[in-house]
């Protein structure tokens, strides 16, 4: 019986202490203010931008230098978040991107929702 309250004392500590490590910079939390259902189709129409860009780039041997070269009527692609406008920004020789939306102006804490090419997804980013 003592082992068992020990494991369990040793798993409270554990779950415990990952709160703390994670818990506080969740993208739940951290995105919390803007709707559930914005926030997933944010990231489905965000996530097909992604493809076009990403297409562009494969045919063109770089990626477009704005969104406008894509040829899309961006209107299709609205991100239901934040402030609502796609921000596109190309690194420096063209060998990479950034596609974000911003909380709107006097929101409680400015976040940038970014696509993160490394796990292919939306992730929430301190201005």
């Amino acid at each position: 019986m003592l082992t068992v309250k020990r494991m369990f004392s040793a798993c409270a500590g554990l779950v415990l202490m990952l709160s703390h490590l994670g818990g506080c910079d969740s993208t739940t939390e951290r995105l919390g203010r803007w709707d559930n259902q914005a926030i997933d189709s944010t990231n489905i129409t965000g996530l097909k931008l992604v493809r076009h860009i990403s297409d562009f780039q494969v045919s063109h041997g770089r990626y477009p230098a704005t969104l406008d070269e894509l040829g899309l009527n961006l209107s299709d692609f609205p991100p239901l978040v934040g402030d609502q406008v796609w921000r596109y920004k190309v690194f420096s020789g063209r060998s990479g991107f950034e596609l974000l939306v911003r909380s709107k102006p006097g929101e409680h804490e400015m976040l940038e929702y970014v696509y993160d090419a490394s796990v292919s997804r939306f992730t929430p980013r301190d201005i």
